[in-house]
């Protein structure tokens, strides 16, 4: 019976010279960094009233007697 063969850094190397662990540790942390840059960029992102006001004139959603209604409640 021929002798078994051993991999070359151990049964626990299984992604190459990093020990599984560590490779998964390194994912968790990527992940849980990628969700805190997304919710911090998009709580920065608020628009006032006026600037989604304007967004909608500019898509043609309302014309301009409506925007310039809305536009005199908005500011008072």
């Amino acid at each position: 019976m021929p002798p078994q063969l051993e991999p070359p850094f151990g049964r626990e190397m299984v992604f190459g010279v990093f020990h599984p662990f560590f490779v998964y540790t390194i994912i968790i942390v990527l992940v849980i960094a990628l969700i805190f840059f997304w919710l911090v960029r998009s709580a920065g992102k608020k628009e006032t009233a006026l600037e989604i006001l304007k967004k909608r004139y500019a898509r043609g959603e309302i014309d301009r007697d409506k925007f310039n209604e809305i536009k005199k409640e908005l500011e008072g």
